[in-house]
């Protein structure tokens, strides 16, 4: 058995260090959408979140002690651990590590420092941070795990929906969070949709009993 877990959304509260961020920069005169309109223009420039280069946007912006709120930004990304879903530490626990793998979508050094600095690293037995599309890695996922169920755990429809349709023998679980940011984004093809990691324990334990 192998369960591949997506890293922001799903271990991580993204929207809460993003909440975080932008509190930052409220304090010296920018709004949410100034932030916003940075992080789309970080993503153009380099395909991805990236602390320099967002924080050099608002450098560029705006007339602000920089340095202190470089030192602010640089505080809560060193602290990422704060920001993991409880759940997650049980889930780990009760899997082990040699069964958990992480598949997380990365352009940048961020992606790495940001899983880094989440304190997760121990819990996982391989950790792939990729530029490739997630059912492109699955492909590969698949050929070098043959006769081992392959469990995938993500909160986006549209990624669950493509690895599904690359590797549809695969269990496909979306975990959509109360307080997650892709609610309203719903999967065809998942196999089961849950609220934390304890529904996704119960179906992996039931999977495994069953051998369904």
């Amino acid at each position: 058995m192998k369960i591949y877990l997506d890293f922001d959304d799903t271990i991580l509260d993204t929207g809460a260090f993003v909440g975080e961020l932008i509190r930052v920069f409220n304090s010296v005169g920018f709004t949410e959408k100034d932030f916003f309109d940075n992080y789309e223009k970080t993503k153009e420039q380099v395909g991805d979140f990236d602390l320099d280069t967002i924080f050099n946007l608002f450098v560029s912006a705006g007339d602000f002690d920089a340095r202190a709120v470089r030192k602010k930004i640089d505080t809560l990304f060193a602290n990422m651990d704060v920001f993991v879903h409880d759940d997650f530490f049980d889930f780990a626990k009760e899997f082990g590590r040699d069964n958990l793998a992480m598949l997380s979508f990365g352009t940048t050094p961020s992606q790495r420092e940001k899983i880094e600095n989440s304190k997760t690293v121990p819990y996982f037995s391989e950790i792939i941070v990729t530029s490739k599309s997630k059912e492109e890695n699955f492909r590969e996922i698949f050929r070098g795990n043959r006769g081992k169920k392959i469990f995938f755990v993500e909160d986006k429809a549209d990624q669950i929906d493509l690895v599904k349709k690359a590797v549809p023998e695969i269990t496909a679980i979306k975990i959509e969070r109360p307080t997650g940011r892709y609610l309203d984004s719903k999967s065809e093809l998942a196999d089961h949709v849950v609220k934390d990691f304890y529904d996704v324990e119960k179906i992996i334990k039931d999977k495994l009993q069953n051998k369904g």
